[in-house]
């Protein structure tokens, strides 16, 4: 579905490699006058591209590696030709000719579901991480939207036809590569979230609140401490949104010290919602040694399967002898005593008889 699609591409955008295309691709107008980005929202494919901004990737697929250039010096056209990197399939130049967008086309588009191959995945961002660094593009850019490059708001140089292989654009990446370290003044987020994140925090300050339109002040000065500045319109752009997003935060009251402090109250109501149920499907609650004729203890020691002690077990009482007596027998069950036979003397056998005691013994001497 994807490659039919992408027939409603230009030919000269098929002819440099583009093979797969978003059913309904995000579209802008990109940036107007005043230096704020347009509305950005979904078109049908047949129609986005009469848009200066596309989208060119896919929901399950990244058909182009696309890198924002903010320096001239640098641009991808000098890469070739020192043979440092390929040429790519197009380069988009911005009316001020200083900053472009790059695009390598891929011959066999990278799957990025989750399903997907790990090692096309692994591959293709060790590809995007060198070359970004080595056209010292904006690592934040997110590759959403891109300049169309057959718009007439931009000059395109076209390049490389038919696309690349994900084998043909790692050779030029160095044995034993590793991505440098960045430098601590480019948020790792990219610049344009970095300043983003900072003009938050500036206005979330409670001595700021008064001055929220002072952000763009504040923004500008940070600007200048990057290694590659941002545009004067994108910075705008970015306090503009600050200062939108912390003055409604502010009429709604979702400043820092009320967020924290409804999320505890959030949290102890949460805590004595799932605490009493946790409580009332309880052993304490529901008391199980009751229903067992155990104590309490020898319930838990049966639960975890440990040998009961004497005292909990009781077992003089099943012997029916004392605790002393079967404590004095080392623990062991009485033994049973057999009697000794009774005495003629004590089973008085004359009494049975009905005469003397003396008359007895006469008699049985005389038997003997």
């Amino acid at each position: 579905m994807a490659e039919q699609l992408a027939l409603f591409a230009p030919t000269i955008v098929r002819q440099h490699g583009l093979r797969e295309f978003h059913t309904s691709p995000y579209v802008s107008l990109g940036r107007g006058p005043d230096g704020l980005w347009r509305a950005t929202y979904r078109v049908p494919a047949a129609a986005a591209w009469q848009y200066p901004e596309i989208e060119l990737r896919t929901p399950t697929s990244c058909p182009v590696l696309l890198f924002d250039c903010d320096q001239g010096a640098n641009n991808p056209i000098a890469a070739a030709l020192a043979e440092v990197l390929p040429w790519p399939s197009w380069v988009c130049w911005r009316p001020d000719a200083e900053s472009c967008h790059a695009a390598y086309c891929l011959r066999r588009p990278v799957l990025i579901r989750e399903d997907a191959l790990p090692i096309p995945q692994a591959t293709l961002a060790r590809i995007c991480e060198y070359y970004t660094q080595e056209l010292r593009a904006d690592p934040g850019y997110t590759r959403v939207l891109t300049h169309n490059p057959v718009h007439p708001r931009w000059r395109t140089e076209w390049g490389h036809q038919g696309g690349y292989s994900l084998g043909e654009l790692g050779q030029f990446i160095p044995p034993g590569y590793r991505m440098p370290r960045l430098d601590q003044r480019l948020s790792i987020e990219g610049r344009n979230t970095g300043l983003f994140r900072a003009g938050m925090k500036w206005c979330g300050l409670p001595r700021h609140w008064a001055k929220l339109d002072s952000v763009g002040t504040y923004l500008a000065e940070l600007n200048t401490t990057l290694v590659q500045p941002l545009s004067v319109g994108e910075v705008k752009t970015i306090a503009w949104s600050v200062e939108k997003i912390s003055r409604r935060n502010l009429a709604s009251g979702q400043t820092p010290a009320n967020f924290r402090r409804i999320q505890a109250s959030r949290g102890r109501k949460g805590g004595l919602i799932s605490g009493a149920k946790r409580s009332q499907d309880s052993n304490e609650t529901m008391r199980p040694w009751e229903a067992a004729g155990l104590s309490r203890r020898a319930w838990y020691y049966k639960q975890a399967g440990r040998p009961q002690e004497p005292e909990q077990a009781r077992p003089w009482e099943a012997e029916g002898v004392s605790r002393a007596t079967w404590y004095r027998q080392d623990g062991q069950p009485q033994k049973s005593i057999e009697q000794p036979q009774k005495s003629i003397e004590q089973r008085r056998p004359w009494e049975a008889e009905g005469i003397s005691r003396r008359t007895w013994y006469y008699r049985k001497k005389a038997l003997h």
